[in-house]
């Protein structure tokens, strides 16, 4: 059995309507594209201001981000009539080791989807103070 570099924990399907807004706990918010790739304001650790960070991941044409970031544990998308809420758990527990999982959003003609990944490999930039410069790869 080969091994993958990727396992899919979970993926959502969300019947498409409009939708007026969407977020995702303190990493991530709606506009006007269901996407992490939204043009979007982001909140530490997403600017150069971290001593550490997780770099997104990409699984075919879809951008991952780690969970390790996510304030709040939940997706909420917020129609016109109805409002849809996913908890999640962002750290998962295997053989007694502590496994934070990414996450990827994205839609096609009839969905929103929401998508869980654990990845075997990804990149880690560091730096010593959090206010300077850009880290380096790891």
């Amino acid at each position: 059995m080969k091994q993958s570099d990727r396992f899919v924990v979970k993926e959502i399907l969300v019947k498409k309507e409009e939708l007026e807004y969407a977020f995702i706990g303190g990493m991530w918010y709606y506009r006007n594209r269901f996407s992490l790739e939204s043009n979007i304001s982001l909140p530490y650790p997403f600017s150069t201001y971290y001593t550490i960070k997780i770099l997104d991941k990409r699984y075919g044409d879809r951008l991952c981000r780690s969970l390790i970031y996510v304030k709040m544990p939940v997706v909420v998308l917020q129609f016109k009539e109805k409002c849809i809420f996913i908890e999640f758990d962002p750290v998962l527990r295997i053989k007694d080791r502590e496994i934070f999982p990414f996450i990827s959003l994205d839609e096609n003609d009839d969905f929103y989807i929401v998508s869980f990944y654990i990845f075997n490999e990804f990149y880690v930039k560091s730096k010593e103070n959090a206010w300077l410069g850009f880290g380096k790869k790891r």
